[in-house]
C-alpha cells in the first residue's frame, strides 16, 4: 500500500505529532505515515485517495459499510457524519486509496481491518476539473458514440503523420507553374 499525502495533509499530521497529546498508538501511526508518505500537490493527487474533508465509504472488519467525511478539527465533528483525523481510524485512512486495506490498532490492544471502498468526494478533485474534458463534452453532439473523442484524436494524428511524411497529402493546392 502506497501512502500519498497532499502537502497540506502532511502538514496537519506534523502539527498533530508536535502538539503532543493522543495515544502512543496514534503517534506511532502518524510517524509511520509521515516516514512512508509520498508528498504531492493537491492538483496532482489521484481522486481515489483519501484527503482531509474527503467523503469516504469504508468497512471495519467486513461489517456494513460506513460513510464519513474526514475532518481535521474536533470542532467540525458531527456525530455519525464525520470522522475526526485525531482518531486511529482517521490517521490510518488518510492517504489510502479506494480498494486498499490496513490493520488499525485499537485502544484495547486488538486490531481491526479498515478497507476503503470508495472516495465519494474529494475536495482537491472538485477544485481541479479537467478543462479539456468539459470543452470536449460540450462540443460533442448528444448522439455521439462514447469513443468519439478517441476516434477524432486518432484521425487527426493519422492526418498529421501522413502530411509530414509527404505520402498521401496533396499539399496546399495546385501550383501556379
Amino acid at each position: 500500500m502506497a501512502i500519498v499525502l497532499t502537502a497540506k495533509d502532511f502538514s496537519f499530521l506534523e502539527q498533530m505529532l508536535h502538539a503532543g497529546g493522543g495515544s502512543d498508538q496514534a503517534h506511532g501511526l502518524i510517524r509511520k505515515k509521515l516516514d512512508e508518505a509520498r508528498i504531492v500537490f493537491g492538483t496532482d493527487i489521484d481522486p481515489e485517495v483519501v484527503t482531509l474533508n474527503s467523503r469516504v465509504r469504508y468497512r471495519i472488519n467486513g461489517n456494513a459499510p460506513e460513510e464519513r467525511t474526514l475532518v481535521a478539527e474536533p470542532g467540525h465533528e458531527v456525530r455519525g457524519m464525520t470522522l475526526q483525523l485525531g482518531t486511529l481510524r482517521g490517521v490510518a485512512m488518510l492517504g489510502m486509496a479506494a480498494g486498499e486495506a490496513v490493520m488499525v490498532p485499537r485502544r484495547d490492544g486488538t486490531v481491526e481491518t479498515l478497507v476503503v471502498e470508495a472516495v465519494l468526494y474529494q475536495p482537491e478533485a472538485e477544485r481541479n476539473p479537467d478543462p479539456i474534458a468539459e470543452i470536449i463534452s460540450d462540443a460533442m453532439p448528444p448522439k455521439a458514440p462514447a469513443n468519439a473523442v478517441t476516434l477524432l484524436s486518432e484521425y487527426r494524428l493519422r492526418r498529421r503523420t501522413v502530411g509530414v511524411d509527404g505520402g498521401d497529402d496533396p499539399g496546399p493546392g495546385p501550383s501556379a507553374a
